[in-house]
Order: structure tokens, then sequence, then C-alpha cells
């Protein structure tokens, strides 16, 4: 989602270019806003950046020279990344600690939260998918 890729000028060309900043760079808080209320922009987005994020993991995982890789992703489950990995390692929190880190990180109300991990596998559905789950309830201290 740079300036220059195809992608981001395939974004403003659909939504406009009153979703990228000044400096070209895409105003992810305004999309995020604009997507979350309309189911069809959401799928409509999901088209443009998908494929291409599934295309950049690959180029990036077969360029690996390590004995292993992790791919973190937080669609991992959603947009069929997790065939492209022998293990999941979902990290996991209470959905209400979900809410709260997800509204103080990004500065979004708790409707918009909600609206987005609506748009995401459940929680049980994620806990049931994975080969590990981490347990990030925890303060980091």
């Amino acid at each position: 989602m740079e300036p220059g890729q195809t992608a981001l000028t395939e974004i403003a060309e659909h939504f406009g270019r009153g979703y990228l900043q000044a400096d070209g760079q895409l105003d992810r808080a305004a999309l995020r806003k604009l997507v979350f209320s309309d189911e069809a922009k959401r799928k409509t987005l999901e088209t443009i950046t998908h494929p291409r994020i599934r295309e950049e993991i690959a180029r990036q995982m077969n360029n690996a020279h390590s004995p292993y890789v992790v791919l973190s992703s937080p669609l991992l489950l959603e947009s069929g990344q997790s065939e492209m990995v022998e293990v999941r390692v979902v990290v996991d929190v209470p959905e209400s600690v979900q809410i709260e880190r997800t509204m103080v990180r990004d500065q979004n109300d708790e409707a918009l939260v909600t609206k987005i991990m609506a748009a995401q596998c459940d929680r049980e559905t994620r806990l049931s998918r994975a080969d590990i789950v981490i347990d990030n309830s925890e303060s980091l201290d």
C-alpha cells in the first residue's frame, strides 16, 4: 500500500483520492471507517488487496534463506494465507481485552472495533484452527 504501487493506485481510483494523505500515503483510518460501514466496499477493498498481499507474502517466503519463516498476519485464517504455513500459532486474548487494546492502539471507538472484529473469524473458530495458542491476556510486565 505504498505510493507508486498498483494496489494504492487502484484504491484511490475506486474509493477516491480523498483516502490518500498529502504525502501520497494511504489514509488507513479514513478508509477503515468507510469499509467497515459498508460490507460491499470492504469486499471490494479485499479484492484489490488480498491477492497482492498473498503474492508479496509468497515472494518473501520463497526468497527466505533460513530454516523456517514466520508469517505474522492478522487475517491468516480469513484470507486463506493459512494454506501457506505448516503451523498456525494464534495469539489469544478475551474479546473484551481485544476491543480495549484495539481502541487504544488505533484510536477507534468501540463500535468500529466491533465491526472490524465481526468481519474476522470469531474467537472460537480461531482457537479451533490453531496448532499452538499463546495466551496474551496479561500485561507486558
